[in-house]
């Protein structure tokens, strides 16, 4: 069995979570806020991801 690393897959989805959120509580004229760019939103998530607990072989679980 091989040593998975489900705390990435914990920390993406909180992310996620939370980026949605807060795009959800945007101010406005009763529509809903989308994030754009969402390729270069995830590359960004994903450099921060690594910056703070590294890469690896199961960077996947994170969202990459």
């Amino acid at each position: 069995m091989a040593n998975n690393e489900h705390w990435r897959f914990e920390m993406g989805f909180l992310q996620g979570w939370n980026d949605g959120k807060l795009f959800m509580s945007f101010p406005g004229d009763n529509s809903l806020s989308e994030i754009g760019y969402m390729t270069e939103w995830t590359r960004r998530r994903v450099a921060e991801h690594i910056g703070v607990k590294g890469g690896g072989e199961f960077l996947w679980e994170f969202g990459a």
